[in-house]
């Protein structure tokens, strides 16, 4: 009977690891079924549940299941996609309150001489002059983003230079 409980302990401890890989994939598969089935594709929870299921799909061997991640990544790639539109939509509208307009589209919209990227899957944006940040990445949360746009308009649009500072500079 030792030999017997040996071996089917053995096999336990082989095939467990594969078991676990199973039951995750199920996990994150139903996860995904749940937020696939919903009327409106809810953007940032697709996002998380994409990351576990590539997660899973990279220990797996199914040709099934790399199909089905791809179609969801699609899937959530357009939520996301749809979602930095509708909150692009409601920014152009608060600037337009302050007699703003807003160009581009998004990710990338410019107030002025300022541009702004969202960067949707991790819900943060970023002011940019030129090339240069001039803020961290910042939630997107409309008072934040006009709040951190009043600071670098502020620091960079009406910034005053000492008249001295040029001929100096001109000199060096």
């Amino acid at each position: 009977m030792e030999e017997l409980l040996s071996q089917l302990q053995t096999v336990r401890t082989e095939l467990e690891p594969q078991f676990k890989a199973y039951r995750l994939t199920m996990s994150a598969l139903k996860m995904a079924a749940r937020l696939a089935s919903e009327e409106k594709a809810d953007a940032l929870p697709m996002q998380k549940a994409l990351l576990k299921l590539e997660t899973v799909a990279a220990e797996m061997e199914s040709e099934t299941l790399d199909t089905a991640v791809s179609a969801f990544a699609a899937a959530t790639q357009t939520a996301l996609d749809n979602l930095a539109f509708e909150f692009a939509k409601d920014l152009r509208g608060e600037f337009a309150k302050r007699g703003e307009t807003v160009g581009g589209n998004p990710p990338v919209l410019t107030v002025g001489i300022l541009t702004f990227k969202i960067e949707m899957a991790a819900r943060k944006g970023q002011w940019f002059y030129g090339k240069e940040p001039l803020t961290r990445p910042i939630p997107l949360s409309l008072t934040g983003i006009l709040k951190a746009y009043e600071r670098q308009v502020k620091r960079i649009v009406e910034r005053k230079l000492d008249p001295d500072f040029l001929e100096k500079l001109q000199i060096a």
